[in-house]
């Protein structure tokens, strides 16, 4: 993921976030069964959405710590 990939998904809500999220892991579920079906080839694709995932997720979380403190202030 690119540096201007990610201020663009620290500049969203936690709702579209999770939309990123979900939109992700049906990929992420569609590569794997392409691989296994032998339709693809390059698994790199697979690994790059799962690193993506992981950055998406990692965002996600700390809004949510962030938020939590901000309400326990």
């Amino acid at each position: 993921m690119k540096k201007k990939q990610k201020e663009e998904l620290k500049g969203k809500t936690i709702q579209e976030l999770m939309s990123e999220i979900a939109r992700l892991e049906k990929e992420i579920q569609q590569l794997k069964i392409d691989i296994s079906l032998g339709k693809i080839k390059n698994t790199t694709q697979l690994v790059r959405k799962l690193d993506d995932l992981a950055i998406i997720k990692t965002l996600l979380r700390e809004k949510q710590l962030l938020e939590n403190l901000k309400k326990e202030n």
